[in-house]
């Protein structure tokens, strides 16, 4: 009536809730559009108008002018302006804000708890904080800023104006009236579904219930009901969140390892690739001549007598020119990847044999502890032979001034071991990776090759595994089980 049919009515306030308001039957056609303080802020510049400069342009468009009014954006401003007050003693007034307070204070309302007859309640914590305030100030500086406006207001206020107003606008109907809008839902998850909700976000016992409120529930509980009426998922639980990150972080860690790993083995593959190559060469050239010095080794001894003294010497050289011969077939089958050749054999006697081949050194003292009950076991005889020549040739250049030297043979009754320890130097850690490696050596120039734990490495890599830990008295032993029948565990001693 004052400003004629085709005004437009807009509310503009901090509280996007108005604007679902806006849509209620009850106020159709009254309310034209909502917009928020920031909205509003953003029309004006799309528009290019600046409000402090318009003639004649102040905050009093809209009469009549509010008096304690003014507070209602702060929690209990509508107390305040009602004439009304919290009084403690009597505590017939409650108010609450907030999500947690608003319902607590429903339920005790209900229930008789407190002597309340009227609650002023609100589920936010004032206009002041409605997600449309356009400005970043904190809670109390906007607490401020409302005071201080309703001050100034009440100080300039003209109370006969303003009940001219109220007289003037007497038959505008400002009753609202509000419908039940029961959004319960129907489903309520059983103690059951409940816990298997609860267990698929990691939350096995009371106290892994951590209640966070990270997800936006109050509870954990209250969440994983939602998740079961589907308003709500697992991976909104910020614990659960992390616990998967670092599931994956973990996962991720373990590939990158078995990524080295394999890196590690194809590095290692090529080299021994190229190596068995190199072996073969090596194997070809050596075994004409070799063959030669078998063939007159064997002429010798067949002509020399078996109570000759010679006898016993010419028998050594021509098992030990087989055993060389053995040795570079043995190359030869690593550079085909030829299987291992396993037969029964007695180890303590295999071990006896070897250490007869191999003396003892100026200052070492070689003992065996035989411990067998059982001493047959299903090896590659001359591998193993091969194996502990290069140890306890190790072993006893690991002494250079002497020491002990101990070969000890054990067994269960599914693995059958043999381990080489000394009284040497031992082996620094920072030299475990490359113990193995074709050509690495700690000797002189002229005293070692580095190709003695290299073969011994290979011709037993499909069946053991070797550890060398650097110590006192540095002992390798591998073992194992291959039931029914068993196999050779052998030992290592590297300097």
């Amino acid at each position: 009536e004052t400003y004629g049919p085709g005004l437009k009515l807009v509310f503009v306030g901090p509280c996007i809730a108005k604007k679902g308001e806006a849509e209620y039957e009850q106020f159709e056609g009254e309310v034209d559009a909502v917009l928020t303080y920031g909205e509003l802020r953003t029309l004006l510049e799309q528009r290019g108008l600046d409000l402090g400069a318009l003639e004649g342009a102040d905050d009093d468009f809209d009469p009549p002018r509010g008096s304690l009014g003014g507070l209602f954006p702060i929690t209990r401003g509508l107390l305040q302006a009602a004439g009304l007050t919290e009084d403690l003693l009597r505590g017939d007034i409650v108010s609450a804000d907030g999500r947690e307070n608003l319902v607590d204070a429903i339920v005790e309302f209900k229930t008789g708890e407190t002597e309340a007859r009227l609650l002023d309640i609100l589920c936010c914590e004032g206009c002041i904080m409605g997600p449309g305030y356009s400005e970043p100030e904190p809670v109390f500086k906007r607490r401020s800023d409302v005071s201080r406006e309703a001050r100034e207001r009440r100080a300039t206020f003209d109370e006969e104006a303003w009940e001219a107003a109220m007289r003037a606008y007497d038959d505008v109907d400002l009753r609202r009236t509000f419908k039940a809008y029961d959004q319960r839902f129907d489903h309520v998850p059983d103690p059951g579904e409940l816990r298997e909700i609860l267990a698929r976000m990691n939350k096995l016992t009371p106290e892994d219930e951590l209640d966070c409120g990270a997800c936006g529930y109050e509870t954990c509980r209250d969440h994983a009901i939602a998740i079961s009426q589907g308003l709500a998922e697992v991976e909104m639980c910020l614990p659960y969140s992390v616990e998967e990150l670092r599931k994956t972080v973990e996962e991720l860690r373990e590939s990158h390892r078995s990524l080295e790993s394999t890196k590690e083995a194809l590095v290692k593959s090529e080299k021994l690739a190229s190596m068995g190559q190199l072996a073969a060469g090596i194997a070809h050239e050596v075994n004409n001549p070799l063959g030669i010095l078998l063939l007159h080794a064997n002429l010798l001894l067949e002509d020399c007598e078996q109570q000759s003294g010679d006898h016993e010497d010419l028998e050594l050289i021509v098992n030990q020119a087989n055993r060389c011969k053995r040795i570079i077939s043995g190359l030869l089958n690593f550079a085909r990847q030829n299987r291992v050749v396993r037969q029964p054999t007695d180890l303590g006697a295999l071990v006896a044999e070897v250490l007869r081949t191999v003396p003892a050194e100026e200052g070492v003292e070689i003992a065996v502890d035989d411990r067998l009950e059982d001493p047959t076991a299903e090896i590659d005889a001359d591998q193993i032979v091969q194996v502990l020549v290069n140890l306890v040739t190790n072993a006893q250049q690991a002494m250079p001034d002497g020491g002990r030297l101990t070969v000890t043979l054990e067994d269960t009754e599914d693995e059958i071991s043999v381990s080489v320890a000394d009284t040497g130097h031992g082996i620094p850690d920072e030299h475990f990776d490359k113990l193995f490696s074709p050509f690495f050596t700690t000797k002189q120039v002229g005293k070692g090759t580095g190709l003695g734990l290299w073969p011994s490495r290979t011709a037993s890599s499909r069946c053991t595994a070797v550890r060398s830990p650097s110590s006192p008295t540095p002992t390798t032993s591998v073992a194992r089980p291959s039931p029914p029948s068993r196999s050779c565990c052998r030992g290592a001693r590297a300097a």
